[in-house]
């Protein structure tokens, strides 16, 4: 969900918490029953779609940049090994196909990194046996081979999940719409009569059916994020990619559910439960560097910890490195 979509969401969740404390002043007309249940409904299909499209594409993209990653160190360590055989043998021509600095190549697109690892086999495989001197086996190479071929394993796993991804955004577009009908032509007409027979519980649930701003910034936009329930007084790793964890690590963190608040901090391992940290309330979304949290870096895992009674959602991931 995007922000102004999760606004709307916690509006739903006060209607269904107002008609539920209410129903017995409300039982006077039972089709209010009806349409508490068939709310009830579209709030937990919402839910469901919304998980469903930032989990499965957190699995694909976790399971992409640990590749992506090892085939990046892969590329550095055999084309500096190039860089100094064709220093020793000269060949400017393929010297200068592999003219790449590090943070170029940490930049690449998956696409390019793609087509650059290729480019590196050409040269490196019919040498490889001559690499030895400046530093790589040839069983090195041959691994940086398989490691470039399993990309055509990964593009259609990736596509699949992001066409999940996609269809259970639209889903969560959908079912959006379908409340607003349901809350704006049936249960508003429905409360018209109680603004005069109850003044009370009518100022109650106009106020359940206002929206709560949150003055945006917690739309997931540019990040791979997944959807964690923490139980009362229980943590949860938040996997990074990286240990440990760099200072400049992009992350995204909020909490969804309502009225809760969670305290952000690391670990090792085995983990023990955030005494102290980052304290980020319901409504309110961290984005930005790892280091803007203000908590010690050193330890390997991002933590963290409901220091309430009450089951939290939060939804949290890093910026997607695309």
């Amino acid at each position: 969900m995007n922000s102004a979509q999760e606004d709307h969401y916690g509006m739903y969740l006060k209607v269904d918490l107002f008609l539920t404390g209410n129903a017995g002043d409300l039982a006077y007309n039972p089709a209010i029953a009806t349409t508490r249940t068939v709310l009830n409904s579209f709030i937990n299909l919402i839910a469901q779609a919304d998980s469903t499209s930032t989990r499965d594409i957190t699995g694909f993209t976790l399971a992409k940049n640990t590749h992506r990653k090892e085939q990046i160190a892969n590329f550095k360590l055999i084309k500096a090994a190039l860089v100094g055989y064709f220093i020793a043998n000269p060949d400017i021509k393929s010297k200068t196909i592999i003219d790449f600095t590090n943070s170029e190549i940490d930049k690449f697109r998956d696409a390019e990194l793609y087509m650059k690892t290729d480019q590196v086999l050409d040269l490196a495989l019919p040498v490889k046996a001559l690499l030895v001197p400046y530093g790589v086996a040839g069983a090195q190479v041959d691994a940086l081979e398989t490691l470039n071929n399993a990309w055509q394993a990964l593009e259609p796993i990736g596509r699949k999940e992001e066409g999940v991804n996609k269809a259970a955004g639209e889903d969560v577009d959908r079912y959006m719409v379908q409340i607003t009908d349901l809350l704006k032509n049936t249960l508003d007409g429905y409360m018209e009569v109680v603004e005069f027979n109850n003044p009370n519980l009518f100022s109650q649930y106009l106020t359940a059916r206002m929206i709560d701003d949150s003055g945006g910034n917690s739309g997931t936009e540019d990040y791979e994020v997944n959807n964690y329930t923490i139980p009362g007084g229980g943590s949860v790793i938040i996997p990074v990619g990286a240990n440990p964890i760099p200072p400049d690590t992009e992350l995204y963190i909020r909490v969804v559910t309502p009225g809760g608040g969670v305290v952000i901090c690391t670990t090792g391992m085995p983990a023990s439960p955030c005494v102290a940290g980052f304290m980020l309330p319901s409504g309110e979304t961290f984005k930005g560097p790892a280091s803007a949290l203000g908590i010690v870096l050193m330890l390997p895992n991002l933590q963290i910890t409901n220091p309430g009674l009450a089951d939290v959602v939060v939804r949290a991931g890093v910026k997607n490195e695309e």
